[in-house]
């Protein structure tokens, strides 16, 4: 199985000292049978010491067997926070090792494999094996969305619709060379469709609503913010002139 062994890894690891098994419970304390070992609350004890009737002794009695009592819960509390992050990073791996080689998307195994990493610690050996197995998948699932952009470049779709997909790996991988270079052919495509609307104010055989449509182009791709000022000016002017249209005569 790929990636087995991790999981063995994992399975081979006993649980922390001093835990028990997900369904295992530390000895209860013994119950108490007689009326002077009554168990008492932190609050029962301040009301305690209110009673005149109670003596020292029996007070300083009854506040050293809070004291043990309190240790006992500590004790059994801090063996349950590493048994159950214990359960909860195995309950983790099993899950990513499970899901790897199925037909998931790369991005939610990517996902999952964080998600061990992150439980872990990416310092552990452990952390670093998960790590690596999330950057994998972070690869191919970039490696997706590059192949998509490229099918709409050859299929010659509308400049937006080629942004749209470029962006698209941008924003799952930024840093990466594939996010760069997708950076770039946004900007390229943009810029190819702020000349053209600017070409076609250029005109004036062509008409406003063809103009409208090419700034509406601009905005609707990845414009700077100059690039967007510009254009919602023109849509703006485009606009008024269609609401407007200039009179031929009396």
């Amino acid at each position: 199985m790929v990636l087995a062994w991790t999981l063995a890894l994992l399975l081979a690891q006993p649980a922390p000292d001093g835990a028990r098994g997900p369904t295992e419970s530390p000895e209860p304390a013994p119950i108490p049978d007689a009326e002077s070992d009554r168990v008492l609350s932190f609050f029962g004890l301040l009301e305690l010491e209110k009673d005149p009737e109670v003596s020292d002794e029996e007070k300083v009695r009854q506040w050293k067997a809070f004291l043990e009592r309190t240790e006992r819960q500590r004790t059994y509390a801090r063996r349950a926070v590493e048994r159950w992050t214990f359960a909860e990073r195995r309950r983790l791996l099993e899950r990513a090792v499970r899901r790897d080689p199925g037909d998931a998307p790369p991005e939610d195994k990517h996902r999952l494999w964080r998600e061990v990493a992150e439980a872990f610690g990416e310092d552990t050996r452990e952390g670093r094996r998960a790590r690596d197995r999330a950057g994998h998948w972070k690869r191919r699932a970039t490696q997706r969305r590059v192949d998509a952009a490229m099918e709409i470049e050859r299929e010659g779709r509308p400049k937006v619709d080629r942004i749209r997909a470029w962006k698209a790996v941008v924003e799952w991988a930024p840093s990466s060379k594939s996010g760069k270079a997708a950076r770039a052919r946004i900007r390229t495509l943009q810029a190819r469709l702020v000349e053209e609307a600017q070409s076609l104010d250029g005109f004036a055989r062509i008409d406003d609503a063809t103009r409208l449509r090419a700034w509406r182009q601009v905005l609707a791709g990845d414009p700077t913010p100059d690039q967007a000022r510009r254009a919602r000016r023109r849509i703006r002017e485009l606009t008024s002139a269609e609401s407007n249209p200039k009179s031929d005569g009396p």
